[in-house]
């Protein structure tokens, strides 16, 4: 009987320990997704200040910072969904 109840008790630290690794490397997954999509924001907005600092000659060039900004604001979305599931996580 008491053998058994150490045995669950062993048991019940181990599934606790398994569950904190489990979460740890889901905070580091997601703390690499939000780094991803920081880089790709940084980037967007290089490249919006660039074509910013140009003078829009051609349809294409309105098309391109059009795209640009589009891009930019999906990588905003997505930054700020992956903080708030980081944030869920901390829970």
């Amino acid at each position: 009987m008491a053998r058994e109840a150490r045995n669950n008790a062993e048991l019940t630290e181990k599934q606790k320990n398994e569950n904190y690794n489990k979460h740890i490397a889901s905070v580091e997954v997601l703390e690499a997704e939000l780094l991803e999509h920081s880089i790709a924001r940084d980037e967007l907005q290089g490249a919006l200040q660039r074509l910013d600092s140009t003078r829009t000659r051609s349809v294409a060039d309105r098309a391109r910072k059009v795209t640009v900004e589009r891009q930019l604001e999906e990588e905003e979305r997505m930054i700020g969904h992956i903080r708030l599931q980081i944030r869920n996580l901390g829970r």
